[in-house]
C-alpha cells in the first residue's frame, strides 16, 4: 500500500511460495519497487483457501462435514449417538489433516481421549445459617434459625459471632425441630446470646462426610478407563474405595481436587442406567499431565 493509500499489486514472478511448511512462508526472488510504500504494513498478503469449484471437494471431506455437523445436532440430546458420530469424524478426517490436528474436544498432539461420559463436578460450600436466638439451659445451648435448617442429628455445626464466645465453635448437633438444634456447652456462660450476626455453618456429617451443601463447579466429559484386575486385586488388599478411574483433558480439570465429587450417569446401557454419586479420591496426571489427567473416584458409601 502506498502513502497515497493506493494497493500495488507485486508481480508473482518476484516471490516464491512455500507452502510446504508449517506455517507458509512468502520469500522475494527479486526486490520489487517499493519506493513509495508507507512505513507500516507495506505488503498484504490476500490468501484464498478451500475448493473454488464444489465439484473439487473429496469425498472422504464431505462425509466427514456431515459427521461433524450430526455431531453439533446430537451433542446435547445423545451423548452416546455424538460421541460416535465424533469418533467417525476424527478417523475420517485424520488422513486429510496436515500436521497437528484440531478438534472442539482435543488440542493436545496425543492419543485423544474419546469422551463419552458426562462428570458433573460439584463441591462443597454450604451456605451460613442466620441464628435468631442462642440460650443455654444448664450445660446445653439451644438453637433457633431464622429459616428452616438442613441439619441431622450427629451433624457438625460451626456457630460465629455469638457472645460470650464460649458459645462459638464446632459443635456436634441434637436436631429438636425443623428450625432448632441444641448442644453442650459451659454452663455458666450468660444467657441469652447476643451478636449482631449470629450463624450457623455445616461443616460435616457424624462420619466426616459433607451431605450439605454442593453445587456445581464444571461440567466434565471423561473418557472412562477400567481399572485392571491387578489394580482391583490390589485396591481389595488395601481396602481402597478407588472402583473408577476417568480420563479427562488437563484444561478442563484445572481446579478440581480430592475434597470434591461427581455426579456421573453411564452412557452405557441405553436404558436402565443410574445415576452415581463419586467422591474424587485423587487427582492424577496422564504421563507429563500436559494433556490429560485421571480423575480416581469411588461410590459415595
Amino acid at each position: 500500500m502506498t502513502t497515497a493509500n493506493a494497493m500495488v499489486v507485486i508481480d508473482p514472478a518476484s516471490y516464491q511460495v512455500d507452502a510446504a511448511s508449517q506455517p507458509p512462508r512468502l520469500a522475494f526472488t527479486t526486490c520489487p519497487t517499493l519506493a513509495d510504500a508507507r512505513a507500516f504494513q507495506p505488503v498484504t498478503l490476500e490468501v484464498v483457501a478451500g475448493y473454488l469449484d464444489p465439484a473439487a471437494i473429496p469425498g472422504p471431506l464431505r462425509h466427514a462435514v456431515g459427521l461433524l455437523a450430526g455431531f453439533y445436532a446430537n451433542e446435547s440430546a445423545d451423548r452416546f449417538l455424538a460421541a460416535n458420530l465424533w469418533d467417525q469424524y476424527d478417523e475420517t478426517i485424520a488422513p486429510l489433516s496436515v500436521g497437528d490436528r484440531m478438534s472442539p474436544r482435543w488440542t493436545g498432539s496425543g492419543e485423544r481421549p474419546r469422551l463419552r461420559e458426562r462428570l458433573t463436578v460439584q463441591e462443597n460450600h454450604p451456605d451460613p445459617i442466620a441464628v435468631s436466638s442462642l440460650t443455654r439451659a444448664g450445660g446445653t445451648a439451644t438453637v433457633t434459625t431464622a429459616t428452616p435448617h438442613p441439619f441431622t442429628t450427629g451433624d457438625f455445626v460451626t456457630i460465629a459471632g455469638a457472645s460470650p464466645s464460649g458459645y462459638s465453635g464446632t459443635w456436634k448437633i441434637t436436631v429438636t425441630g425443623p428450625t432448632t438444634f441444641t448442644y453442650s456447652c459451659n454452663s455458666t456462660l450468660a444467657t441469652p446470646a447476643t451478636g449482631s450476626a449470629i450463624t450457623a455453618l455445616y461443616v460435616s456429617d457424624a462420619q466426616g462426610g459433607q451431605a450439605i451443601g454442593w453445587d456445581t463447579y464444571r461440567v466434565l466429559f471423561a473418557e472412562m478407563q477400567p481399572l485392571s484386575a491387578a489394580e482391583r486385586l490390589q485396591a481389595a488388599a488395601l481396602q481402597s474405595s478407588i472402583t473408577y478411574r476417568f480420563r479427562v483433558q488437563t484444561i478442563d480439570a484445572a481446579g478440581v481436587t480430592a475434597v470434591m465429587r461427581a455426579l456421573w450417569t453411564p452412557q452405557w446401557p441405553i436404558t436402565g442406567r443410574q445415576e452415581h454419586t463419586l467422591e474424587i479420591h485423587g487427582v492424577v496426571p496422564d504421563g507429563d499431565g500436559h494433556q490429560c489427567t485421571f480423575l480416581e473416584c469411588g461410590e459415595v458409601a
